[in-house]
Parts: structure tokens; C-alpha cells; sequence
């Protein structure tokens, strides 16, 4: 597999006329692997929020009170924040991805910062916000979860200047 992934190259379009081919070594690959990973969870988060049509079991755990007992415009609110907080984390996962896809593929040296930038900038609130929720009520809230991801960023990073 590694003597797969060390001949592996692609050809990227930059222009009509240039093509740019890369080769990226094993290093590159364990971050793009780690990052990658880190955006498939940070994918399902999203959708899962964007989708629901109620709150999440470890919300009702924390508030103490199901679904169908809180007030419809309590109920409203839940359900925007958790679609912009999942269309938050869709927007910075699509971002990423795009990076991860082109400009980090053709080792351009700004992507190597970017990735990790916009990954923490979409992961890191989630975590806060779990470790508040956590902390405050002890409700079971996804806190390892989002930790591996954040954990994933980090390792990619340290992994993209070997």
C-alpha cells in the first residue's frame, strides 16, 4: 500500500495549458488522511444537525425535559440554532475539503496553514460549546467526538511540514 500511495501522483489544471503533476509522499498523505478523516466526522455533524427535526438526546438529558414538553417557540429556537450551528460546520468542511483537494494536493505552502485555520475555526466552538454543556449539566455530550477531530487538525498539521 505505502509503495501505492509513494508512485501515486495527479495531474491538477491550473490553467488551460499548464498542468501540474504532484507527487506526495508518506507524510503528506497521513496528513491528508487525518484531515480528510477530521471532515468526514465535522460532515456528519453538520448534516445531523441540518436534518433533525428535534434536539439531540444529550439536550434533552441536560435540560432535563423531552421534545414534546417544551413550548413550540422554544422548540423553533432549537431547531435554528442547531441548523445554523450544522451549516456553520458544513461551510467550514466544504472549505476545507476544497483546500485539502487542490491547493494542499499541489503543496502550496499557504494551504498548509489554511487547513488547520478554518478546521479549528469550525471545530473548536463545537467543543467549547460540548465541554460548557458537559461541565454545567453533566449530560453526555459528544465531547470525545469532537475532540478527535480537533486532535486530527492538529496531527495533520504536524504532519504536512515532514
Amino acid at each position: 500500500m505505502v509503495a501505492f500511495l509513494r508512485q501515486y501522483t495527479f495531474r491538477s489544471r491550473m490553467s488551460q495549458e499548464l498542468y501540474v503533476e504532484v507527487f506526495m509522499d508518506e507524510f503528506t498523505w497521513a496528513a491528508f488522511a487525518c484531515y480528510l478523516w477530521a471532515m468526514l466526522g465535522g460532515a456528519l455533524s453538520g448534516f445531523t444537525y441540518l436534518l433533525r427535526s428535534k434536539f439531540m438526546p444529550y439536550h434533552q438529558e441536560a435540560l432535563g425535559q423531552s421534545w414534546d414538553q417544551l413550548d413550540k417557540r422554544l422548540q423553533t429556537l432549537f431547531i435554528a440554532f442547531m441548523r445554523s450551528a450544522g451549516g456553520a460546520v458544513l461551510g467550514g468542511v466544504t472549505s476545507v475539503v476544497i483546500i485539502l483537494f487542490i491547493p494542499f494536493r499541489a503543496d502550496e505552502l499557504w494551504a498548509h496553514y489554511a487547513i488547520p485555520g478554518v478546521g479549528l475555526i469550525s471545530f473548536l466552538p463545537a467543543l467549547y460549546a460540548t465541554l460548557i454543556v458537559k461541565t454545567r449539566t453533566k449530560a453526555s455530550t459528544p465531547v470525545a467526538f469532537v475532540a478527535s477531530g480537533v486532535a486530527f487538525i492538529i496531527i495533520g498539521f504536524i504532519l504536512s511540514f515532514f
